[in-house]
């Protein structure tokens, strides 16, 4: 082969290692997320077993290198095999192992530092194993990729190595973007994986066939391509089966009729909702993200939180809700008659598919009420500061998430404070964290508590009894009374919500030893045990 030849093949092949290289690991993390819960710190994991995969195999290519009378596109072509038959059967074989493992694991009296601690080594040994063997080209490439069979390049050795450098850059670069903000919007993560295995099996054969190698080397290599090919395509269907998310979701308690509903897989990541009689299930990014459910009776959802918001404010006409999740608490609001508009920033687009399929919920995205944006809530605020609420509403996700911190920092808190008009009220989910309501007696005047979720105000919460209960009773969906005195168990419902006493806690918690939490300090996410 001509230095000039394999130059070229070495600029293809390093550029193509490195869009799938950094593509499988967005890939593989997104996995990795939704089956640990988004837990903070996960990413840190991941991160590590990635970088420590590419150095172990930077070594391996390296004693390739030291290797005399080697073909260095044969190894290169076998390393990229090897990489696409451990991708292709991570994630199954990892969902199976988790349903396994947590099985087993419950017998020994179910320590969740356990069964989390043998996921993380089987996801994280997979990710490591990947970039092990895609690790190893590059050095390679650079060691032998260019010149003649001694090395030769007409003293251009270093221009040559400086150019594999880029062309790897290149596609590390193009690989994210292209994979994170189009093709995961696009495909499925079954569907990704395999893409990324069979372009990896094809690199490899096109590799094998380009190689000064062996008539015999090549028609073996070749063979070993097909057999790898027919097992992926006929491995597909039984190792995937479309249950992967379940799997890795539900580990111990998974079953064979288990299945998500419905399914969408975007950039913003992964939303599923699972079928249940008390109103279906909805996950975002795999925790609990809130049911289908409008009856403050049945409360499957704790729907009575969103009810509570009319008992706070006498006259909420402006709302904004930022995270919207299966739109029942969105709707709730909407189905209040005072209520003259509402703004709805979600940052997840997969969301407003789910909903279309629940008629009920759906009647919010052709509300003339309405007005959705797809953005982040913090920067939404950021990029419109002249707009003023009467009432923010957030049912955030749990307090030991990654990433939570945007949403309840004081600085995010102090944010929303600038956008209440006078009286205004912002309203959002503790999740049992006190740390939460500290942060929130740090920045309001007026801090009071309802069956989870805290409310802030720079005025006092006193609408009376008969205020609340009036303002309850007004409530209607599709043209019904929600609250109806004359049934015993509304009329329940109706009365511990109208007689619920909103005491402000602000001097309490801030005699307590609780942490602040801060843009810089992130201590809901941290403060929490990984394992947990």
């Amino acid at each position: 082969m001509s230095a000039s030849l394999r130059l070229t093949l070495a600029l293809a092949v390093s550029c193509a290692v490195g869009f799938i290289s950094l593509s499988l690991e967005i890939v593989w993390f997104s996995a990795f997320s939704f089956a640990a819960e988004s837990r903070a710190g996960m990413f840190g994991f991941a991160l590590g077993a990635f970088l420590f995969g590419i150095g172990g195999g930077a070594w391996l290519g390296f004693r390739q290198c030291s290797r005399k009378n080697t073909e260095p596109f044969l190894f290169i072509a076998a390393v990229l095999m090897i990489a696409a038959a451990v991708n292709f059967l991570g994630i199954p074989v990892i969902s199976k192992i988790a349903v396994l493992a947590d099985g087993i694991l419950v017998q020994f009296g179910n320590s969740r530092m356990l069964n989390t601690a043998v996921f993380l080594v089987f996801q994280l040994g997979s990710m490591f194993l990947v970039a092990f063997f895609l690790g190893g080209v590059l050095p390679v490439l650079c060691e032998g990729g260019f010149g003649d069979r001694d090395g030769n390049a007409d003293g251009l050795v270093g221009q040559f190595t400086s150019w594999v450098y880029a062309a790897n850059i290149l596609g590390a670069t193009t690989g994210p973007l292209l994979t994170g903000f189009v093709l995961m919007s696009r495909y499925s993560l079954d569907q990704m994986l395999l893409a990324a295995s069979t372009a990896l099996l094809v690199l490899g054969l096109a590799v094998l066939l380009a190689a000064p190698s062996r008539p015999r080397q090549k028609i073996g290599g070749v063979v070993v391509t097909a057999l790898l090919a027919a097992g992926m395509g006929f491995g597909y269907p039984v190792l995937y089966g479309g249950q992967t998310l379940e799997r890795i979701h539900f580990k111990n308690a998974f079953r064979p009729d288990t299945r998500f509903k419905h399914k969408v897989h975007n950039r913003s990541g992964i939303v599923a909702v699972q079928a249940d009689p008390r109103g279906d299930i909805i996950y975002g990014h795999g925790i609990y993200d809130g049911r289908f459910n409008l009856d403050p009776i049945i409360d499957s959802n704790g729907i009575t939180r969103a009810y509570a918001f009319a008992t706070m404010h006498r006259n909420p006409k402006d709302i904004l809700e930022i995270g919207l999740s299966g739109g029942s608490w969105a709707r709730v609001v909407l189905d209040y008659p005072k209520v003259k508009s509402m703004t709805v920033v979600e940052i997840n687009p997969g969301y407003f598919e789910v909903i279309k399929n629940y008629p009920e919920n759906a009647t919010i995205l052709n509300d003339p009420r309405a007005t959705f944006h797809i953005d982040d809530g913090r920067r939404w605020l950021n990029r419109n500061p002249d707009r003023k609420f009467d009432f923010i509403l957030i049912n955030t996700t749990f307090h030991w998430r990654e990433n939570i911190t945007n949403l309840l920092s004081e600085e995010f808190l102090r944010l929303g404070q600038a956008h209440l008009n006078p009286g205004g009220v912002m309203y959002w989910n503790t999740t049992d964290s006190k740390d939460v309501i500290f942060t929130a007696s740090k920045v309001f005047e007026y801090v009071v508590r309802f069956a989870g979720f805290v409310a802030g105000s720079d005025s006092p919460f006193d609408m009376t009894i008969a205020e609340k209960r009036q303002a309850l009773l007004s409530y209607r969906n599709n043209g019904k009374p929600v609250f109806r005195p004359e049934d015993e168990k509304s009329r329940e419902v109706l009365e511990r919500l109208s007689n619920h006493p909103f005491v402000n806690v602000r001097d309490e918690f801030l005699a307590g030893g609780h942490r602040l939490i801060t843009d810089d300090s992130m201590a809901s996410e941290f403060k929490r045990p990984w394992w947990y």
